[in-house]
């Protein structure tokens, strides 16, 4: 029966193949004790998932989020859908909650899963505990939520929002998951939202308040004391705290506060919200490296300044080119604007050249991963596709696909499996392309390009849009 079922899928690619090239289908491994791939899950035409909203619970079984497309509403884009939970192999399926989203289970707070998961009901912001098995009801752990928690050991950190203002409430966490919705207790009022202008430590929250001032929050207990007054926005670690004034103008002066000893040292005069530290979207420290990154300079004409703590001995970098990411001792990846990156070695301010093209890259195990399309946005960019390499930080770079698209994963020996030649409802070609002869290999049709997911075992979980193949599949591509 596995094998007709086999010939029968490389039947259909065959037949949908047909044309004046025809790409040659990939050798796919078994797979639950038959040629893959798997059919998981039925879906109907138009029902889909997005490969952010899936959960591995266990080894057992597989959490997915469905959501039905409505051309009239909100199209491809929604929040919140039917949660399904099936075994790693299609087993009973069942559903567990319908108007959820899927949230990362803290681990760091809550222990290990033990195959449980989280999720939040988007009605009514209850965040809830689900068994994916079935054999335990579900439990509502916190009531009425945000759905977008920031968790330390005390609990569920949030702000909740009332028109303009907004209210930082913590949620105290139960000593049994099963025990029940805690009442959130509030613990500052009037709080500004937006970017470095709340943050959320292990013992301790801090927020700008409507009136502008900095407020540090002790948790669990709740009192708050003024740390400066006058703030636009801040980062904090738990050493330091940087923090911009208000003034104005547009650019304020900006000082670095010892936590220690409470003395401020002034850094220069700029806008903190418009720091070029693309790789540091949390704010401008790298904890565990002791660097301070922050960029001076309006529009084109922005540097970066790098500060060592504590010394505050610092370093600039030439207009347009920023810090990256760590490699090793003093040496960094740097990169200009979507184009040639380099090693650099900051106190010596000598740089040798990594990777010469345009190209957005990533780090990687023994290197980088560059990719020559687009990563956002629009639907031209879904469509857009461009080659990638594995760029190691010794020897010479090496292609590994002629044609990637956004829609892309990768795994640890390099190889590629992408999406390409979408249409206009998202759905393309998925190929897998080994490094070594670069053929892209068909894998799939019609397949919804955002669905597409690597797991640890190297099996790929991807949605079919496709009459009665509708469906979400998982399958393992043979290896060289």
């Amino acid at each position: 029966m596995f094998a007709m079922r086999s010939r029968l899928f490389t039947a259909v690619l065959s037949l949908s193949a047909c044309g004046p090239e025809v790409a040659p289908l990939a050798e796919l491994s078994e797979l639950c004790g038959q040629e893959a791939p798997v059919k998981l899950l039925e879906l109907e035409e138009h029902q889909y998932f997005w490969s952010t909203e899936t959960a591995r619970a266990g080894n057992e079984r597989i959490v997915l989020t469905v959501h039905d497309y409505d051309p009239s509403g909100d199209g491809w884009f929604h929040t919140g859908g039917t949660l399904w939970s099936v075994g790693s192999c299609g087993e009973e399926p069942r559903v567990l909650a319908t108007g959820a989203t899927l949230l990362p289970w803290p681990e760091h707070v809550l222990g290990d899963a033990g195959g449980l998961v989280l999720a939040c009901m988007v009605g009514s912001g209850d965040i809830v505990v689900l068994d994916p098995t079935g054999r335990e009801e579900a439990t509502t752990l916190f009531e009425g939520t945000q759905c977008d928690p920031r968790w330390t050991e005390h609990g569920a950190i949030e702000l909740r929002q009332h028109g303009e203002a907004n209210t930082l409430v913590l949620y105290p966490l139960p000593d049994d998951l099963r025990a029940g919705a805690f009442e959130p207790r509030m613990l500052v009022e009037s709080v500004r939202l937006g970017f470095l202008q709340w943050a959320v430590r292990a013992d301790e929250v801090f927020v700008v308040t409507s009136d502008d001032a900095l407020l540090r929050v002790g948790l669990p207990q709740g009192g708050a004391t003024v740390e400066q007054t006058g703030v636009r926005v801040f980062s904090a670690t738990n050493e330091w705290i940087v923090w911009q004034e208000i003034s104005p103008g547009f650019y304020d002066n900006v000082f670095l506060r010892d936590r220690a000893t409470g003395e401020d040292r002034f850094l220069g005069e700029t806008n903190l919200i418009l720091d070029p530290n693309g790789p540091f979207p949390g704010g401008p420290f790298v904890d565990e490296h002791d660097v301070l990154v922050i960029g001076f300079g309006p529009g084109s004409g922005s540097f970066q300044r790098v500060f060592f703590l504590p010394t505050l001995d610092h370093v600039d970098l030439p207009e347009g080119e920023v810090l990256r990411w760590h490699v090793e001792g003093d040496q960094w990846v740097t990169q200009k604007a979507g184009g040639q990156s380099f090693i650099r070695s900051l106190r010596s301010e000598q740089r040798v050249s990594f990777f010469d093209r345009r190209a957005q890259i990533f780090s990687a195990e023994g290197g980088a991963h560059a990719y020559g399309g687009a990563l956002c946005c629009g639907f031209s960019t879904f469509q857009e596709t461009g080659p990638m390499w594995f760029v190691p930080y010794e020897g010479s770079s090496r292609k590994l696909a002629e044609r990637v698209s956004m829609f892309h994963v990768r795994a640890a020996d390099h190889r590629i499996t992408t999406v390409l030649d979408l249409d206009d409802e998202h759905r393309g070609n998925l190929f897998a392309i080994a490094p070594e002869r670069l053929v892209e290999q068909l894998v799939d049709r019609r397949v919804f390009a955002p669905s597409v997911r690597l797991f640890d075992d190297d099996s790929i979980l991807y949605g079919v849009l496709d009459g009665d193949r509708s469906g979400i599949w998982r399958t393992r591509v043979a290896p060289n």
